[in-house]
């Protein structure tokens, strides 16, 4: 794919021509927007809520060069390549896109954070073990749980298996198991102690499977699971037992911090993303009406569905989730390549921040959502009235939290 492909048009800037007038065919909405000169070579890449606006002022020269030490862009601009888009997620996914085929050897620049983390598990090692990771490899027997965005929340998660069922923390002992020397851990029963044989193989191997399973399933059955066998104890006067129950399940609780908020089986990685499209006109009707942009959102991919109006929110939800069936019946579990690992990262630390998104819907395909309850959660994320919106009241146009205002807070890169 060449790299206007990614563009709806191209608008021709003459070196001589009025610069307002020269741009009115720029439309006034959000979009990624490239200068290019007469022989197309990128001069600047930016995005912003209001392309007219946004390369108005960047092309602009001041009077006073002391005033903008910029390098000036209006002799040398002859071509306005630019792509509208609709909301800040989709804004910052051409932009990442364009940015990528543009700049192929610098946008890595651009995106100073295209790493993500995972909780692996190798079913072929004699002993087992969970650890992070930020690679995907091509191996059938290799187990993977996240994206997680940091080091940190990746560590938080192999400290919370690993104290709630006392698995191995050095690693490299088992390759001495079961002759090795026992660590400090296991001499604090902390540890199974599998290395110096204290636990048998079978019964190591039945924790890491009792682990794999916790991160498999629903947390709300497993907090039951632990509930039902600390009431239990407690029943049974086994007091001191039920409290380490009671402390297994808040550990488990932790896993639904904000941290986790997207962390699942990789193979179950599958996001539904309901965004707000452009509006358009319809019959017998004096006002635009507004329309909904669906994505499917996978480990090695972003896909955008058809828009439809709001009206027409059951089948949005219908065409989505046809999209989602499809996608899980072609799943071929392969390794991501490099290109579908930095889509990946850039992915996930946006869905961190999805709940800062008053009209933006992101939901996990293992919600169980059917057609009906997926369409009520669509209405009533893009039919309540927004408080904030009320504050504005014609002030400067800004596009949920990604900064995306029409005064001069644009993010620009130029080669």
């Amino acid at each position: 794919m060449s790299q206007y492909d990614f563009f709806d048009g191209c608008l021709l800037l003459p070196s001589q021509a009025d610069l307002n007038q020269s741009t009115l065919d720029l439309p006034a909405l959000p979009g990624v927007c490239l200068f290019s000169n007469d022989n197309n070579q990128p001069i600047l890449l930016l995005y912003g809520a209001n392309l007219r606006s946004l390369v108005r002022r960047r092309l602009c020269d001041e009077a006073d060069e002391e005033k903008n030490k910029r390098t000036r862009l209006r002799p040398v601009t002859t071509r306005l390549w630019f792509r509208r888009t609709y909301s800040p997620f989709e804004t910052h996914l051409n932009y990442f896109n364009i940015a990528r085929e543009v700049y192929p050897k610098t946008y890595r620049d651009f995106f100073p954070r295209l790493d993500t983390w995972f909780i692996c598990l190798n079913r072929r090692d004699k002993y087992p073990f969970f650890a992070r990771t930020s690679a995907v490899k091509p191996n059938k027997q290799m187990q993977y749980w996240g994206p997680l965005p940091t080091k940190k929340s990746a560590d938080l998660c192999l400290e919370t298996l690993q104290n709630l069922f006392n698995l191995c923390r050095h690693p490299h002992l088992l390759e001495k198991a079961p002759h090795a020397n026992a660590c400090s851990y296991a001499q604090m029963n902390r540890c199974a102690a599998v290395c110096d044989g204290t636990v048998s193989r079978q019964d190591y191997l039945e924790l890491i499977d009792q682990a794999a399973n916790l991160l498999n399933q629903p947390l709300k059955n497993s907090i039951v699971h632990f509930q039902e066998k600390m009431n239990l104890l407690s029943k049974n006067l086994q007091f001191e037992q039920a409290q380490q129950q009671k402390e297994k399940i808040e550990l488990i609780k932790k896993f639904q911090s904000p941290a986790f908020s997207w962390f699942a089986p990789l193979d179950n990685f599958f996001i539904l993303a309901f965004l707000p499209g452009a509006k358009i006109k319809i019959p017998k009707s004096r006002s635009l009406c507004p329309t909904i942009t669906p994505f499917l959102i996978t480990p090695s991919r972003i896909s955008q569905i058809e828009s439809l109006p709001l009206d027409q929110a059951q089948q949005v939800a219908t065409n989505l989730l046809d999209h989602l069936h499809l996608a899980k019946m072609q799943s071929t579990h392969q390794p991501l390549e490099n290109h579908q690992m930095e889509l990946l990262a850039w992915t996930v630390h946006l869905l961190y921040k999805s709940d800062q998104q008053p009209r933006a819907l992101f939901l996990r395909a293992d919600e169980n959502l059917d057609v009906l309850r997926l369409t009520e959660k669509i209405i009533t994320c893009f039919t309540k009235k927004s408080d904030n919106n009320k504050q504005q009241n014609g002030k400067n146009l800004k596009l949920d939290n990604f900064n995306l205002t029409d005064n001069h807070e644009e993010r620009s890169n130029s080669c």
